[in-house]
């Protein structure tokens, strides 16, 4: 075959798989990711652990994620914004055109709303703050929903396929298979109200015993590589985030974490997860609530479900799961190790009502009901639309405060390293001693977003030194833990006033100290 008619054939199976419709929705959302995050691709934002692996850093593996230091290392290793942006948001438009073929979005306008939901939810900017793994993170999350939609299949074939995606998926971020049971609890849901099995509970069973079963042979899979991973390199998990305990806990201590759930969706629907801007959308929220309810019982009616008690029943028990799946990070790890990079199976909260909205079936034309229906959907659309505007908002928001305080720590690190230099017998090859914690007073707001660091936060961050050389040049002898012990137990570093005051820059035993704080930290 000639090298134009391998083009050919190539070219002619990508278009009988991939219809317009699906190309329209990828494009629609890989434009719609680069436009809410262009900031963050167009300038170099910092935080504590993207500038620590700015160009490469240690395994990750001790995480317990076997697959992150692979994938990593095929983008360069290097944290580069543009480039990883554009293979970020590639990804991130994978996984929505996914979300929206598994939910059964129709409409261009719905997926439109869905994916700018999806593109500007806070796990999203949060993922982005880390620049450094955020391909990575953003393919484990196709991977996750591309494993739920294997699983979506009929029959029993892609068990195997499904459950090693949401492994990988597991293997780049472990918060990642909470993704993949909301999908499929929220899709079974879809599948009730659409009627698909009409009544028929046997279908049901094992389709949902397939999906628990592709869950927990994913999870199985996922450990046991894992423990493979650490027998081979030697290397210990960390205790970080309740990792080394996912597999040691008890049954009283899961039905307390299954209720933590349960009142964590609470929260987040009622706005209390994240700050909005608009004083407006905590009651948007609360109405789209209302509106969903009111959809879902339309629709229950309108299948007259009531006349099926097992289907009923299932649509209501999977109604009762949708929180408990969603909200699956906090029994698998405590609250204690949730941030927002573990929350994005909640942007399906986002995303849930507009295909609902879709499914409102609309009866004779003219009819009272048929309008009802009509606003009710456009209602639910824009609910999703207003939702996303908003998370934009908070996204960009974010990216000028990442900015500012940048420049702020810079500003303050710039004159804290002049005064130094000032200091009479400074020699290039002096040691310098920062002791205590250093205060900034700022006006920019702090975000409660995980990554986003404020201005205080980056100049006492544990890779802080990084930023010393990188930024500013300055490439000091740095003392060691015990020197430092001893300069703050001396009395003359507890006569010292605390920085900025004159005074609080000087040489003890030979050595540049600097008193941040009357506390060391």
């Amino acid at each position: 075959m000639s090298q134009k008619g391998a083009l050919d054939a190539v070219l002619d199976w990508l278009k009988k798989k991939i219809s317009r419709r699906d190309a329209a929705v990828f494009g629609l959302s890989f434009l719609i990711a680069l436009a809410v995050h262009f900031y963050a691709f167009t300038n170099k934002l910092l935080n504590h652990d993207d500038l620590s692996e700015l160009f490469g850093g240690g395994s990750l593996l001790a995480s317990g994620r076997w697959l992150l230091d692979p994938l990593i290392r095929l983008t360069g290793r290097v944290s580069m914004p543009m480039l990883y942006g554009l293979v970020g948001s590639a990804f991130l438009a994978l996984t929505v055109l996914t979300v929206i073929r598994v939910l059964g979005i129709r409409r261009l306008l719905t997926a439109a709303a869905a994916a700018l939901c999806m593109a500007a939810h806070p796990t999203v900017v949060c993922t982005w703050a880390y620049m450094f793994t955020a391909p990575a993170y953003f393919m484990a999350m196709f991977l996750a929903v591309l494993g739920a939609a294997l699983l979506r299949r009929s029959g029993w074939r892609q068990l195997l396929p499904g459950a090693a995606l949401i492994a990988m998926s597991m293997g780049c971020y472990q918060a990642y298979l909470t993704l993949s049971a909301a999908l499929m609890v929220i899709a079974v849901l879809l599948d009730v109200l659409d009627g698909t099995y009409e009544g028929r509970w046997k279908p049901l069973l094992l389709d949902c015993l397939k999906y628990l079963a592709g869950l927990l042979l994913g999870l199985a899979l996922y450990l046991a590589v894992l423990k493979l991973c650490l027998l081979i390199t030697g290397t210990e998990l960390l205790s970080y985030a309740g990792i080394d305990g996912m597999t040691g806990v008890t049954f009283s201590t899961l039905l307390q974490r299954a209720g933590l759930a349960y009142k964590r969706f609470y929260d987040f629907n009622n706005s209390t997860a994240f700050t909005a801007i608009n004083r407006w959308f905590p009651l948007l929220l609360k109405l789209g609530q209302a509106l969903f309810f009111l959809s879902v019982l339309g629709l229950a009616v309108k299948r007259r479900l009531w006349r099926t008690p097992v289907t009923l029943a299932v649509l209501l028990v999977f109604l009762a799961l949708t929180p408990l799946a969603v909200g699956l990070i906090y029994v698998m790890a405590g609250e204690s190790a949730i941030h927002w990079l573990t929350r994005y199976a909640t942007v399906l909260l986002w995303v849930f009502p507009a295909a609902v909205g879709e499914r409102l079936i609309l009866p004779e034309k003219g009819t009272a009901a048929r309008a009802a229906a009509g606003i009710l959907a456009a209602l639910l659309l824009a609910l999703t639309g207003l939702t996303g505007y908003e998370s934009a908002l908070v996204t960009n928001k974010a990216y000028l405060e990442m900015e500012l305080n940048r420049q702020a720590a810079n500003n303050y690190l710039t004159r804290l390293f002049t005064k130094i230099e000032q200091l009479p017998g400074y020699t290039p090859d002096a040691k310098v001693a920062l002791i205590g914690r250093a205060r900034l007073v700022t006006t920019v707001p702090d975000e409660d977003l995980t990554g986003i660091f404020p201005a205080e936060g980056l100049v006492n961050m544990y890779s802080r030194a990084r930023l010393f050389s990188l930024a500013h040049g300055f490439a000091y002898q740095w003392v060691s833990p015990e020197e430092t012990e001893q300069i703050a137990a001396t009395a003359e570093f507890a006569a010292m006033p605390v920085y900025p005051a004159q005074g609080s820059i000087r040489a003890i035993d030979g050595i540049i100290t600097v008193k941040l704080s009357e506390t060391q930290e």
